[in-house]
């Protein structure tokens, strides 16, 4: 009887290598990806403890609590009474890799990663931190909130000048910071400069102390009034009168008011930053800008804004600070 034969072919050594070839470069595609997301993600994590702390560093300015502790480190007092500041270091960062994956520019409390110094400074790197910073008003520099990033490219993160645009000493973003007229990105005049200009505008207009506890009277504030309160200052964005007894009083920051004060944010704009389109790029609330006049608006929307101020624009996201 005949025996059927068996076919005993299989892959030949060609065939193998092909597809040795092909999940090797699909390997080597999906690694890359793969890598980037996570880190990523460590950055996600590290930007969430970043903004819980900013939260608390302003927590406790806000209110004047000079015994505060960093929730997630019981050995960090927030209150700095030697250099009079509050701040937080968030340490060591997760991230493995120097500078950033997450896509530019990040905004922290208001603060953009392309506004530059004194603002935003360095850049994260493995096992490095970020110091969150809140410096209150010291003569005549306004007060602003830092972001101080150690461990990567800490010193190479200036960029190009951004001519007029912005400060002239480097802190520009990698090149993007455009000269007026561009209609570019434009870094905001950091707080240094514009101190002189910032007291220039509570000098002329004047400013008043909100009470800290019921004065058992009546207390008026009209729109564009600069107040302070517990040292720092906010912009009235309504005109009232109440009476400030112990069932009537609140401050700028209680839950009920907070949306009738701004903030007064620490970027400040001038003619300089306004592009060819009449501009102003990215304002946010609490931003300031001063006209060639010496008058100044600060920017009440709960959005990014573009226009500069024009008073006599039908809902005009500006408010002019006055007497």
């Amino acid at each position: 009887m005949e025996r059927k034969k068996k076919s005993v072919s299989g892959f030949t050594l060609a065939e193998l290598l092909i597809v040795v070839a092909i999940i090797a470069v699909l390997v080597a595609i999906a690694i890359p990806i793969f890598t980037s997301q996570l880190e990523k993600s460590r950055e996600a994590v590290d930007l969430s403890d970043v903004r819980s702390a900013y939260a608390e560093v302003m927590m406790a300015a806000i209110t004047g609590d000079t015994t505060a502790i960093y929730t997630k480190d019981s050995t960090q007092t927030i209150y700095d009474s030697q250099k009079n500041e509050y701040s937080i270091t968030v340490q060591p960062l997760k991230q493995k890799q120097d500078g950033w994956q997450t896509a530019l520019p990040i905004t922290i409390g208001g603060v953009s990663s392309s506004a530059g110094s004194p603002y935003w400074i360095g850049e994260p790197g493995p096992n490095g931190y970020c110091k969150v910073t809140y410096h209150p008003v010291a003569g005549s520099t306004g007060e602003y909130v830092s972001f101080e990033w150690s461990g990567g490219n800490s010193g190479t993160s200036g960029g190009t000048s951004g001519g007029d645009g912005g400060t002239g000493d480097g802190s520009g973003d990698s090149g993007e910071n455009s000269t007026p007229g561009t209609g570019g990105s434009v870094t905001p005049t950091p707080i240094p400069s514009m101190g002189d200009a910032w007291k220039s505008i509570v000098e002329k207009n004047g400013m008043v102390d909100w009470p800290t506890a019921p004065t058992n009277g009546w207390y008026s504030w009209k729109t564009g009034q600069i107040v302070r309160f517990e040292g720092i200052y906010y912009i009235s964005l309504e005109t009232n009168r109440q009476e400030f007894n112990q069932w009537g009083y609140f401050n700028p920051m209680s839950d009920n008011r907070k949306s009738n004060f701004a903030m007064v944010s620490g970027r400040f704009y001038t003619s300089n930053d306004v592009d060819t389109q009449g501009n102003v790029p990215e304002s946010s609330y609490g931003d300031i800008f001063i006209d060639d006049d010496g008058t100044a608006y600060v920017y009440k929307a709960g959005y990014k804004g573009q226009a500069r101020p024009n008073p006599n624009a039908y809902g005009d996201p500006w408010v002019k600070i006055i007497k």
